[in-house]
C-alpha cells in the first residue's frame, strides 16, 4: 500500500517552498525579498497574517530574543536552540 507524505497536507503544500533549510529569521522584517527568497520561502510574505506562532531554531545565536521584532512577536519560551514566539495581532 502506498501512502502519501503525511508531513504536509492541503492547503499547506502550496506554501512549502523549495528551501531545504529554514529561512533566516531576519527575513521576517524584510519589506522586499529577493526573487530567490520569494521562490524558496513563499510563506513569508504577510507571515504575520498567516501564522499565530513562530518557532525560531538556533535561537542561541540570535542575540536578545526579547528584541526580535517586538512589535510583531512576543517571546513565550526559550530552551536550548529553540524559542517560541506568539505573533501579535
Amino acid at each position: 500500500m502506498t501512502r502519501s507524505n503525511p508531513s504536509a497536507r492541503e492547503p499547506y503544500t502550496e506554501a512549502l517552498g523549495t528551501g531545504s533549510a529554514p529561512p533566516d529569521y531576519r527575513l521576517l522584517g524584510s519589506l522586499q525579498m529577493s526573487a530567490d527568497e520569494a521562490e524558496r520561502f513563499p510563506f513569508l510574505p504577510h507571515w504575520d497574517q498567516k501564522f499565530d506562532y513562530v518557532l525560531l531554531l538556533n535561537a542561541e545565536g540570535a542575540g536578545n530574543l526579547d528584541q526580535i521584532f517586538p512589535d510583531k512577536l512576543e517571546l513565550l519560551d526559550h530552551h536550548g536552540i529553540a524559542a517560541l514566539f506568539r505573533v501579535r495581532k
